[in-house]
């Protein structure tokens, strides 16, 4: 399991190589065998699977295959679960369950036949099922599967990486630590360059800033179009991604196309289609030959910001893209807000928006990005919707514990999580899905707001109020909300003002104390813009701190203790 960009793919093209080794030097009997699993949607059947791989491979003896399978003669590594659900969004909770069951069918197959034979090695991404439980499920895993995750690079390995290339300086801390983005980086020399972007006014406009620069760079190859219009083209192809459920794509040279019409009014001509086929961030997929995808899924919903805070300055003009399957992520959003200030967007223009995409354009999902991304602009007062009713509309992250929202009603919306706030929210929850509602023990506590829901989990353990009325020792109480602050929204930071926010007046003096320690060890940043200062979680720490807030109680981690020898003086 892991993201885009970690390196699964290329683990099985190893483990490959290796079997293959093993076989021909007569070290295993057994012949591997790695399947793109795009390549097989809509089967169910092991021995179709088998037929249709030896046909795309060129093997002139495809039964042979099944032969060798049902003789447990063949190890499979099955890359891409993912890649294989079905490419319309069906709508309710259980209907995307069902609909990945059926497409997972082909899998649930090879695990079945597979017993007493061979072991399977399955590849996909981290966040495809809603939870653990339902990917031993819908993937008919033993009860002694062991689970393997690759993710960034660690700090220890970033530096030996670096030092390959070349570069002795330290990566900021915005930027991922992933294989494939900073290879891509490294193979068009801008590592150097990025190194150099540091967070002094915020991860959102490093991100700005590292997008300006890769377009830039482009535009000075190309010498016939200009660094904007790359970037808008890069912001229109996220956009359409938007479109798939999985929010990646894969993007098709049709997509390219359209991009670059909509971007310049022209069709590509040939000059414009090589173009097209080098714009920067962009990769190949294994999966589809001639496909695309982004090279790290942090660009890409950075990318998608900038026509969400466009059509929030001048909502009149059509967004562009229909039929969004997939919505902001909370990064996504903190994005947008900086590109709104940047186009000195006020409060009234994002409640005219909102409405506009819900109404004029039918675009459901866009005006709660819109909402969501205003509910964070003014975190020190509710955000007032204006009494907008969304219908219908994809939601990542519903905050209602630290931007609270009045004048909305959510209506048969799908949304991934809500964090309840019970004070400063005015929000109607009626008929909606719901992933994981924060704040909230049970059905039961469900206050008026929530009518009719579908509801898969209910958490009341994690929210700061919860944290606040437990037996945890203060200073231990402080900094489990303070994580939670600035670790749980990526890339989002907060205002100094609302890290005393939920913490109770008993607990106000130790705010400065912990804040002081965190910074001290590089857990957290700063920096002022306006006159206002804002905090940053530093990310190569992120894992660190969600394990401390996971468990505190059993936690050995050393900052507990320093955090707990913290006095008031």
């Amino acid at each position: 399991l892991g993201p885009f960009g970690a390196g699964k793919s290329l683990t099985l093209r190893e483990v490959f190589r290796r079997l293959r080794s093993d076989f021909y030097n007569n070290r295993t009997p057994q012949i591997p065998l790695a399947i793109n699993l795009r390549d097989h949607w809509g089967q169910q059947h092991v021995d179709e699977v088998l037929r249709r791989h030896g046909d795309k491979v060129g093997f002139d003896r495809p039964a042979q295959l099944v032969r060798a399978w049902k003789a447990g003669q063949v190890l499979p590594l099955l890359d891409g679960f993912d890649e294989i659900a079905s490419p319309v969004m069906p709508m309710g909770r259980d209907a995307i369950r069902k609909s990945r069951e059926e497409a997972l069918r082909v899998i649930q197959a090879f695990m079945r036949d597979a017993r007493g034979r061979s072991g399977v090695l399955i590849a996909g991404r981290d966040h495809y099922f809603d939870s653990i439980e339902e990917c031993k499920k819908l993937l008919n895993l033993p009860s002694d599967t062991v689970f393997i995750e690759v993710g960034e690079f660690s700090e220890e390995q970033a530096v030996v990486y670096l030092k390959k290339r070349d570069i002795h300086n330290d990566l900021p801390n915005w930027l991922p630590r992933k294989p494939l983005l900073l290879g891509y980086c490294a193979s068009r020399n801008l590592l150097e360059e990025v190194v150099g972007i540091q967070e002094d006014g915020g991860v959102a406009l490093a991100w700005d800033r590292f997008l300006d620069r890769i377009c830039e760079r482009e535009a000075d190859l190309s010498q016939d179009i200009d660094s904007d219009s790359v970037r808008r083209l890069l912001e229109d192809l996220a956009t359409r991604a938007r479109t798939f459920p999985q929010g990646s794509g894969p993007l098709l040279d049709s997509h390219l196309s359209d991009a670059y019409k909509n971007i310049t009014g022209f069709e590509p001509l040939e000059a414009a289609r090589t173009m097209l086929q080098r714009l920067p961030g962009l990769t190949a997929r294994d999966q589809e030959v001639g496909a695309r995808s982004f090279v790290d899924d942090e660009m890409m919903e950075a990318l998608r910001a900038g026509p969400v805070a466009r059509f929030i300055q001048n909502p009149y003009l059509d967004f562009g893209v229909q039929g969004l399957a997939y919505p902001l992520t909370d990064f996504s959003c903190s994005v947008a807000r900086h590109l709104a200030d940047n186009l000195s967007i006020d409060y009234g223009k994002f409640q005219v928006a909102a409405e506009e995409a819900a109404h004029r354009w039918n675009n459901p999902t866009l005006a709660l990005d819109i909402v969501l991304t205003g509910a964070g602009s003014w975190e020190d007062e509710r955000f007032d919707a204006g009494g907008l009713r969304i219908v219908a509309g994809l939601g990542d992250v519903v905050n209602l514990e630290d931007h609270p929202i009045k004048g909305l009603e959510l209506q048969g919306c799908m949304i991934n999580l809500v964090r309840f706030g019970r004070e400063g929210s005015e929000v109607n929850i009626v008929r909606c899905s719901i992933l994981k509602l924060e704040g909230i023990s049970d059905q039961s506590g469900l206050p008026p707001a929530f009518v009719e829901c579908d509801i898969d989990e209910f958490d009341d353990r994690g929210t700061n109020a919860a944290i606040v009325r437990s037996e945890l020792p203060g200073p231990v109480k402080v900094l489990l909300v303070m994580i939670r602050k600035l670790f749980l929204q990526r890339g989002s930071g907060r205002l100094e003002s609302a890290l005393t926010r939920g913490v109770t007046d008993s607990l106000q003096p130790l705010v400065a104390p912990v804040r002081d320690l965190l910074l001290s060890q590089g857990i957290v940043y700063y920096h002022v813009t306006d006159s206002r200062t804002i905090w940053h979680g530093n990310r190569t720490h992120r894992a660190r701190v969600l394990k401390i807030l996971e468990s505190p109680t059993s936690s050995n981690d050393p900052l507990l203790r320093s955090v707990e020898e913290l006095s008031v003086h």
